[in-house]
């Protein structure tokens, strides 16, 4: 998912949630999907929306874990609908070489280069500290990638 989640994530972290964990409840999302997701498909618009909720806990350390319990996306497009839950989570940190690297776990809607993925299982990629993508998530990798475009063209 998240490009959309992880930019909410990176600007809270910016925003100064860099303390320790808290117990606070999630925020409600009720939201229209960010354009880089009605973008995501060539040749058609995706439309829908994200419901549910989302945290950032945010770590002394700098890393920070999001988390979306209840969330769930509708997407239509050419008549189809493709309706899921994107429950999953990100962990994120830094590696040895400055690297923001994030690991998500259970199901989570991503972006690429070449579509809209929803992912089930454990991923990860890896932004520089310029914020270029060094390391897209394997599309073969452990767990399971559903190809969001296929399903809606």
């Amino acid at each position: 998912m998240k490009k959309w989640l992880i930019s909410t994530a990176l600007a809270s972290s910016i925003a100064g949630l860099a303390g320790p964990a808290v117990a606070a409840a999630p925020t409600p999302v009720d939201s229209d999907l960010p354009k880089f997701i009605q973008n995501a498909c060539k040749g058609f618009k995706i439309e829908g929306e994200i419901t549910g909720e989302e945290k950032v806990l945010a770590f002394p350390d700098g890393g920070f874990i999001v988390i979306a319990p209840n969330q769930e996306v509708t997407l239509t497009a050419n008549g189809n609908t493709f309706t899921s839950v994107i429950t999953g989570s990100f962990h994120v940190s830094t590696d040895a070489e400055g690297n923001t690297v994030f690991t998500g776990t259970g199901r989570n809607l991503l972006t690429r280069s070449n579509g809209l993925f929803l992912t089930i299982g454990n991923i990860s990629f890896t932004f520089d500290e310029k914020g270029k993508l060094v390391e897209e998530f394997a599309l073969d990798g452990p767990g399971q990638v559903i190809d969001v475009c296929a399903a809606l063209s």
